[in-house]
């Protein structure tokens, strides 16, 4: 839509999976086992360079486990390594082509960086490996959202939700996307039904306005960008989205209202705004 704007998940990328399992150690192999215990503990804590460092010497006991390739390369993506941590996930895969995690993150490391084919291609991977896995499936409808491949996302999402119906924010950007692909009538559905059996989330209610003013119905399109504002008052989004749907009623009071908060807070919406409100008074200057 030109006019309104939308809130959904712009690509949050998605917990690593780690995966190195001190089972896998021979019982004499007290030295890995330990290494493997504090790299864990080192990375839970938040501590990633010491955490890739005692990976690195588990590597040197146990070379060929794809387990701790796994999350050496995770501990490298948090570090902001990408290179080495796709590198790194490369050698877990080559070790075991069924380790659906290791692609996970993969494509959660090609996502850091905005290689969106590659996180595609793998993420898929990861899915044909196992078709039950939610992470994957999430960030997989997150990516194309970010693309604005929406077609690929209405089709994403519609295999997600069965998997996970409890997830209240996917639910949320698939009523965006029914939005952006003319389906505004099933969108409304889809997110009615999110902010009945779910806890109001400013997004949800935005993404359903928005849904609401492709369908002309402007007072419910009003009542949801004031319940987005009930949620989170200073939310740019929600003002600037209420006072399209005032405009479109033909309340230019009310949408002027909300112009005066963005002018004071979200100047770049304060201006898309300002160009809409005084459209007819812009002249612009003629080429020469």
């Amino acid at each position: 839509m030109n006019r309104t704007k939308f809130i959904a998940r712009r690509l949050i990328i998605a917990a690593f999976v780690m995966c190195a399992a001190l089972s896998g150690f021979a019982q004499d192999n007290s030295k890995g086992r330990s290494l493997i215990q504090q790299a864990s503990e080192k990375y839970q804590s938040g501590d990633f360079v010491k955490a890739a460092e005692l990976y690195k010497r588990a590597l040197s006991a146990t070379p060929n486990d794809a387990r701790i390739y796994n999350d050496l390369g995770t501990t490298y993506a948090n570090l902001k390594q990408y290179d080495d941590a796709v590198l790194t996930l490369k050698k877990a895969i080559a070790l075991d082509s069924q380790f659906a995690a290791a692609f996970f993150n993969l494509g959660v490391a090609y996502s850091m960086t905005n290689r969106t084919a590659e996180a595609v291609a793998v993420l898929q991977k990861a899915i044909a490996l196992n078709p039950q896995y939610v992470k994957a499936r999430t960030q997989l409808c997150e990516i194309y959202l970010a693309a604005e491949q929406n077609e690929e996302a209405v089709v994403c999402y519609r295999q997600l939700l069965p998997l996970a119906p409890q997830d209240d924010q996917s639910r949320s950007n698939y009523g965006a996307v029914l939005t952006r692909t003319n389906h505004a009538k099933e969108a409304v559905d889809v997110l009615t039904e999110t902010v009945r059996l779910f806890p109001p989330q400013t997004e949800t209610y935005i993404n359903l306005g928005v849904a609401f003013l492709n369908l002309g119905r402007r007072k419910e399109a009003v009542n949801a960008f004031n319940r987005a504002l009930e949620i989170a008052p200073e939310n740019g989004m929600a003002h600037y989205n209420l006072a399209i749907a005032e405009l479109a009623a033909k309340n230019k009071t009310a949408a002027l209202e909300q112009y005066s908060f963005l002018k004071n807070s979200n100047l770049d919406l304060a201006e898309k705004l300002y160009q809409k409100l005084f459209a007819d008074k812009i002249i612009l200057a003629e080429k020469k």
